[in-house]
């Protein structure tokens, strides 16, 4: 569309990495009342109107652009305080200033480290969104150290930290720090989890999971297994089965 469009056509990439980039799609999307669980990377913002995902952008952005050129133009967003010419990118960003990513722990951490595990499940389109956080918190909090578990392989290991910080129900995505625990995109924000970083940045969390009896745990998920019914059982797979997932594995092994 740029190459179509030409000079009609003004759009700025904001790449999340950098953090006051990443505090500025969290000020929009505060700005225009996105909420939590919507949220998703990418995301567009044009005439006011925020397209999520790569489907709503792909079908919802040529009819804005047609009509707006039509119309004499669209003026950029107004969230508060926005300046596209203050959008950090690789041209203009401090050559010195370090990118903490998700995967990295020693390059960054400093003073007493906090300690978090994050469950997360392959596919997981709110997940996505979940580590662009947790990489923002990272910049904002370089002793902050994550260590990832997928929820299929540790499955044991999370319902043990779930109860520990005294919740029920345990899902991906999640993340722990100390006794404390955000379960789902609704509960993981940087707001949320900002706050309890700012009670451990002076003392720092251990890994309260290596106090995690393995042996123990997979004895209680046998418990739990065999305490269904088999009524259950069949009740959990039609849910887990009507999917957009499972219909497109099915066509296209049928194909």
């Amino acid at each position: 569309m740029q190459n179509e469009f030409g000079t009609k056509m003004d759009i700025r990439l904001v790449e999340i990495d950098y953090a006051d980039n990443y505090e500025l799609l969290i000020k929009a999307e505060e700005h225009y009342g996105v909420k939590a669980e919507k949220r998703a990377i990418p995301t567009l913002i044009i005439d006011n109107q925020v397209l999520i995902g790569e489907d709503a952008i792909r079908s919802g952005v040529r009819p804005i652009v047609e009509e707006g050129i039509l119309n004499g133009g669209i003026a950029w967003p107004d969230i508060p305080d926005f300046d596209p010419s203050a959008i950090i990118s690789a041209g203009n960003a401090d050559a010195n200033a370090q990118i903490c990513t998700l995967d990295s722990s020693e390059v960054c951490e400093t003073g007493a480290p906090i300690y978090a595990a994050y469950f997360y499940q392959t596919g997981c389109d709110s997940c996505s969104r979940i580590e662009a956080d947790l990489a923002y918190l990272r910049s904002r909090y370089p002793q902050l150290i994550i260590e990832k578990f997928n929820v299929f392989d540790s499955t044991d290991l999370g319902i043990w930290l779930t109860e520990r910080a005294g919740k029920k129900d345990f899902q991906s995505p999640a993340v722990f720090i100390g006794n404390q625990a955000w379960i789902g995109e609704e509960e993981i924000t940087p707001e949320a989890i900002q706050a309890a970083l700012e009670c451990y940045k002076q003392e720092g969390s251990p890994r309260v999971w290596e106090a995690f009896d393995q042996e123990q745990g997979s004895a209680n998920i046998v418990e739990r297994f065999r305490a269904m019914s088999w009524l259950t059982v069949v009740f959990a797979g039609l849910v887990d089965g009507l999917n957009p997932c499972a219909f497109a594995t099915l066509i296209f092994f049928v194909s």
